[in-house]
């Protein structure tokens, strides 16, 4: 065992900690909403709900955390961050125990001669996913954009069957619209995005790992000359009798990991920078194994507790 393996192990052990309960996280009749910014070449916004500042310098590419809002009608106003003149304003219905992602990616002439636009809303499905299970739902936000298919890069195993390079995730996805939500086994998908019916990517090899019992948006956005992916993520609604656990690569200059929790792979390529949301699993005891990302070379393992309604974090981290 390396060095690096042993510190991997202690790290993971040590740092398995009972953080919080998740009996409630909003409440009865309340909705989640957040707020994604990927109009080109625009400044960076702050969000208001009802005179209120939800969301602070929202910058060109990112999203918010989810906010709990009450069910009803509200308005929403984007500023140019740190300003008070409105660059617009709408207003959003929401409906109670929903979860909705409002995207502005569509460029109309406001104040200041920016270019900016309103929110489109499109509802997330946080509903229960089995364990080892993610699901997936592809937001077509390239404004002026052709229609697009997303197909495998590469070929990845389903349901014990092989899927070839060029197979279809989504056939044909038309701006402004989302395609699926379908649940997939937690594993890393490599996509490319191209017009349909083009033998030429716009974006080519995007890597989407996706985590068990957390649905993920793939927001494609951008321009012409350089369109992007944005992966977003939340959790799934847990089942009866589950815990929470949360996953973070802390070693720097680490390798990209997978992570296994009884033998069933749960997190696939796990990074520095990109932490898991709280995965539900089931009461009891689990085994948890880190494996270098696509290989079967153990770094470490732990056994780890699952307590009902509450959550716990594992952090991997070299010690002395």
């Amino acid at each position: 065992m390396t060095r690096l393996n042993k510190f991997v192990i202690k790290a993971l052990a040590l740092m398995t900690m009972l953080l919080i309960s998740m009996s409630s996280i909003t409440a009865q009749g309340d909705a989640l909403i957040r707020f994604v910014h990927v109009i080109p070449d625009t400044v960076p916004v702050d969000v208001y709900v009802n005179g209120t500042l939800a969301v602070r310098n929202l910058n060109y590419g990112e999203a918010s955390t989810y906010l709990s809002v009450p069910a009803g009608n509200h308005t929403v106003t984007a500023n140019a961050s740190g300003l008070q003149a409105t660059l617009w304003e709408q207003s959003v219905s929401i409906n109670a125990d929903s979860s909705t992602t409002f995207i502005a990616s569509d460029a109309i002439l406001g104040q200041f001669d920016a270019l900016l636009g309103p929110f489109d809303a499109f509802s997330d499905n946080l509903d229960v996913t089995n364990f080892g299970t993610a699901r997936l739902a592809i937001i077509h936000a390239l404004a002026g954009g052709e229609n697009v298919a997303v197909q495998l890069a590469e070929p990845v195993e389903l349901g014990g069957a092989t899927q070839d390079a060029g197979t279809a995730i989504a056939p044909e996805v038309a701006y402004g619209e989302k395609f699926g939500e379908f649940d997939l086994p937690s594993q890393t998908y490599v996509v490319d995005v191209l017009p349909v019916g083009a033998s030429d990517a716009l974006i080519e090899s995007v890597a989407l790992s996706l985590a068990s019992n957390t649905s993920y948006m793939a927001v494609v956005y951008g321009t012409a000359s350089n369109p992007q992916v944005l992966l977003l993520s939340a959790a799934t609604s847990p089942a009866d009798d589950t815990g929470f656990v949360r996953v973070v690569h802390g070693i720097v200059d680490g390798s990209t990991v997978d992570v296994l929790v009884n033998d069933t792979l749960i997190v696939p390529g796990l990074t520095v920078d990109n932490p898991t949301e709280h995965i539900a699993l089931p009461a009891g005891e689990h085994e948890v194994v880190f494996v270098v990302s696509g290989t079967d070379d153990e770094v470490g393992n732990v056994d780890i507790e699952i307590e009902a309604d509450t959550a716990q974090t594992l952090v991997a981290l070299l010690v002395d």
